[in-house]
């Protein structure tokens, strides 16, 4: 699954079209998704945009997506229509900042993203001035990996260009232009949040030892790391519940570690 996080109905509708999307009734947010891929129109500002983070996670439950916020921005140096990918996001509010992993080949230039809580007219130099990106990178590493959760964004002002002039009919001609790149961007963030799901999968076994035991939510936490480590050493040896000893899930802990110690063991010796 691959999110899409806008701010403004500008943003989205291009996108919504372009993607061929379907509003979900379902949600407090506008939300708006195909089989695979999402959108979900946060409003304006980084705390909303997290909370819509937290809002879609929920609605995908135990399914781990990449994230993309696509938006509008200002810059003093750049021109407008002009894309961006952020290497770098910086919260302007407390100072804090990420570093968005770049593990494919960035469609566009890359730059600094500074993440304000008011429009800003008198752009600081070297950064690409927005208001959501922050809260999106924030929220949504909290579910994923750091190099699934990007932010891009397209210059929308400039000091040429002010603020004042931009339009819904402007945001979405900018967005528009920018289609290509936009799907090129989540033609590579697919393949790899189908690989971040695929090595994070809870083993089979897991939902067998649920049913026959009760775990504490620390105990299922050691349950996933344990079957995991069984899957490394034992292969597709996967552990039948039905054939372990232990009456309660602390015991079954203890019985598949012990199991795991004799392929420890069966390892080094061969």
């Amino acid at each position: 699954m691959l999110v899409l996080v806008t701010a403004l109905r500008g943003e989205s509708r291009p996108l919504i079209k372009h993607f061929n999307l379907r509003r979900r009734n379902d949600t407090t947010l506008p939300v708006y998704a195909s089989a695979s891929l999402l959108l979900v129109q946060s409003g304006i500002g980084r705390t909303r945009a997290a909370a819509a983070v937290d809002m879609v996670q929920g609605l995908l439950g135990s399914v781990k997506a990449a994230w993309l916020n696509v938006g509008i921005a200002g810059s003093g140096t750049g021109t407008v229509g002009e894309i961006v990918l952020a290497h770098k996001i910086i919260e302007a509010a407390t100072g804090s900042s990420w570093y968005p992993h770049l593990s494919f080949d960035p469609p566009c230039r890359t730059a600094t993203l500074l993440t304000v809580d008011r429009p800003e007219t008198d752009y600081p130099p070297d950064v690409v001035v927005e208001m959501e990106a922050a809260g999106v990178h924030a929220a949504a590493c909290k579910f994923s990996s750091g190099e699934l959760v990007h932010s891009l964004k397209i210059i929308s002002d400039t000091r040429q260009t002010p603020i004042s002039s931009i339009n819904r009919a402007l945001v979405e001609n900018l967005l528009h232009q920018n289609l290509p790149v936009i799907s090129e961007l989540t033609g590579s963030l697919s393949p790899l949040a189908d690989e971040f799901t695929r090595r994070h999968a809870l083993p089979q076994a897991y939902q067998a030892c649920l049913a026959r035991w009760h775990f504490t939510a620390t105990q299922r936490h050691q349950l996933s790391r344990l079957l995991r480590r069984w899957a490394v050493l034992g292969g597709s040896d996967a552990p039948d519940p039905e054939k372990l000893t232990a009456n309660d899930g602390r015991s079954a802990l203890q019985e598949i570690e012990k199991r795991i110690a004799t392929f420890k063991i069966h390892l080094t010796n061969s």
